[in-house]
């Protein structure tokens, strides 16, 4: 994989119009944004909780955490009952204010249609190998898998849940995706934090990723069907699925 290839790919997806979007304002906080379809139907069927404004779509919605969140859980419930949501998920992320103290939380589903920002955790699986090569592990997404299934991913990649910390949710996807210990994780660093922006088939995804590197010990076993790369070999970790080593030379 030619490292222009990837970039120009990462320029074309992230590239979009933000004309298309309105302005998602919850209480004095600008806090995501809606597409046509969805502001159409947050203004028809939701007016008790959303109105237009000169600065774009306001939701009505006010006071503490906890109240904030739980209207908005009934809201969600509803769409998700209308066939609006797709991916449900029983899990909950936290939107934050622009100064990074807590909001709200909700559905991870929800998050996408009403453009709110995510956080996730990314795990760079690295290897030196005996030349002194630099490689990465790349896994391959679930074809079961509501958001881009059958795509290549990183070694460990998760959303942060409510009231999850960095670390936690470091350790727990670890494990989940890669069998990779907690002990292995522990007191790592992020690498790099990333604004991932892209418009997708519910909404726009907006997701600050901390990209963490783990060196990993160099695998030996490669699958018939992975012969026609010959610059790549395969490993498999307890628990997870394939994962493939592109040259990160």
């Amino acid at each position: 994989m030619q490292v222009d290839a990837v970039l120009g790919y990462l320029d074309k997806v992230s590239r979009f119009d933000a004309q298309q979007f309105t302005p998602l304002f919850i209480g004095t906080e600008r806090m995501g944004c809606v597409n046509a379809q969805w502001k159409e139907r947050l203004l028809q069927h939701e007016p008790q909780l959303f109105e237009e404004t000169f600065q774009g779509l306001k939701c009505k919605v006010k006071g503490s955490y906890r109240s904030i969140s739980h209207a908005l859980a009934h809201a969600a419930r509803r769409w998700q009952q209308a066939g609006w949501l797709n991916g449900w998920r029983n899990e909950n992320f936290t939107a934050f204010r622009q100064d990074g103290s807590p909001y709200f939380e909700l559905e991870r589903a929800a998050f996408r249609p009403l453009g709110l920002t995510s956080r996730a955790v990314h795990v760079n699986g690295l290897c030196r190998m005996e030349d002194g090569e630099a490689r990465m592990w790349v896994g391959r997404r679930s074809p079961h898998k509501a958001v881009d299934p059958n795509r290549m991913d990183n070694l460990v990649g998760g959303g942060v849940a409510a009231g999850e910390t960095l670390e936690l949710a470091l350790q727990r996807e670890s494990w989940e995706e890669a069998g990779v210990a907690r002990e292995r994780v522990d007191g790592l660093k992020p690498s790099s934090l990333l604004l991932a922006q892209r418009p997708v088939a519910r909404g726009l995804h907006r997701e600050w990723l901390y990209a963490y590197d783990l060196w990993l010990a160099p695998g030996s076993r490669r699958p018939a069907r992975m012969a026609r790369w010959p610059n790549t070999c395969c490993c498999r970790f307890p628990r997870s699925n394939s994962c493939w080593w592109l040259s990160a030379s």
